[in-house]
């Protein structure tokens, strides 16, 4: 039941997570394109966060055979097949990283910098994708 609770709180701080950078995003770039962008990938990582969190709150039926069905595996339920789950998950969290990443880094060219400066907020980007 642990591993249950704790998928839970896992799906819904990713989604959190990525919600309020592009928030934090929304508030630094005011440029209507980007805005545009910035409010679809709000809406996008939202949808697909709720519908990953409702998916693994009820990856079973009944709930409760996510954790008993090691347990007892006489008593009668079933599951999705959570492996599947966790790479679509997962494939899904880095291609939305990749985005969250490309979005800021778009932006750096149009800045009134020198190609040094460019090049030093790139890097602090990358650095922070690490």
């Amino acid at each position: 039941m642990f591993f249950f609770v704790l998928q839970i709180f896992y799906l819904a701080l990713m989604c959190l997570i990525k919600l309020s950078l592009s928030l934090f995003y929304l508030y630094i770039f005011p440029g209507t394109t980007v805005h545009r962008l910035l409010v679809a990938t709000c809406v996008f990582n939202a949808v697909f966060g709720v519908a990953f969190v409702l998916t693994g709150m009820f990856s079973c039926t009944p709930i409760s055979h996510y954790w008993t069905q090691y347990v007892n595996p006489e008593i009668s339920g079933r599951c999705i097949n959570l492996n599947l789950f966790a790479w679509v998950h997962a494939a899904f969290n880095i291609a939305t990283d990749l985005w969250m990443l490309a979005l800021p880094l778009s932006q750096i060219k149009s800045l009134d910098l020198s190609w040094k400066k460019k090049f030093g907020v790139i890097f602090m980007f990358l650095i922070g994708a690490l």
